[in-house]
C-alpha cells in the first residue's frame, strides 16, 4: 500500500504531521547553529591574525560594533537571514 492511498484517522494524521514539521524545524535550526559555528570561527580566526600580527606593539582594541557587523556580514554571506 502507498502512504498516499492509505486513509489515516485524523488523530493519526495530525500526530504524523506534527511529527514531519519537528523533524523539519530540527534539521532547520541544527543546520543554523553549525552555520554560526562556521561564523563564529571566521571571527575568533580574525581576531587571532589580527593579535598575532602587532604582536609586540600597543595591545589590540577591537571595537564590538565592528565585531558584531563583521559576524552579521558572514552570516549573511553563508544564508543565515539577519535581524536587528
Amino acid at each position: 500500500m502507498i502512504s498516499q492511498e492509505a486513509v489515516h484517522h485524523a488523530k493519526c494524521l495530525v500526530a504524523l504531521d506534527n511529527k514531519a514539521e519537528r523533524s523539519k524545524q530540527s534539521t532547520i535550526v541544527g543546520n543554523e547553529k553549525k552555520i554560526r559555528g562556521i561564523a563564529s570561527a571566521h571571527l575568533v580566526a580574525y581576531i587571532e591574525e589580527t593579535h598575532a600580527e602587532k604582536e609586540g606593539s600597543a595591545p589590540t582594541v577591537f571595537r564590538l560594533a565592528e565585531l558584531t557587523d563583521m559576524y552579521s556580514t558572514c552570516l549573511t554571506q553563508l544564508g543565515v537571514e539577519v535581524s536587528g
